[in-house]
């Protein structure tokens, strides 16, 4: 049977994580974009930027610290960026299947206007819970 390049690294993304990372949220730069890329069909492909790692981070931070919902019941988002968040996934993959599975998230990954994309996690030491977050930044 053939699969297309994103049939591929869907099927990729969605494997487990081997529990053996050094790193306590690793995320794999090449695989997200790759995977990110192939949905976003005939627009231009996202790049990785690195330095949208810390502010990533901090955010997911953030997050574990003050909570995830705000008292209203939505989620809390930065509302300086363009991102993407969530909590209790394992892996980056697994964020990143969820954002995909999800159109509102899905619809704000494939805007034309998006060309570089960073993504972090934080593990909560308290209880283990991670929280991913997912910058997108505008053609410079």
């Amino acid at each position: 049977m053939m699969r297309t390049r994103r049939q591929l690294l869907y099927a990729l993304a969605l494997l487990p994580a081997t529990r053996a990372a050094v790193e306590p949220c690793p995320v794999d730069s090449a695989a997200v974009v790759g995977c990110l890329n192939s949905w976003r069909l005939d627009m231009a492909s996202l790049a990785w930027e690195s330095a949208l790692v810390a502010p990533c981070r901090a955010w997911a931070v953030h997050l574990s610290r003050v909570g995830f919902w705000l008292p209203d019941g939505r989620p809390r988002h930065d509302p300086t960026a363009n991102e993407c968040i969530s909590m209790g996934q394992a892996t980056w993959a697994e964020a990143v299947s969820a954002w995909l599975a999800s159109p509102p998230h899905l619809a704000v990954m494939r805007l034309p206007q998006f060309a570089r994309v960073g993504m972090a996690g934080y593990q909560r030491p308290s209880d283990g819970r991670r929280f991913w977050v997912l910058r997108l930044l505008e053609v410079a």
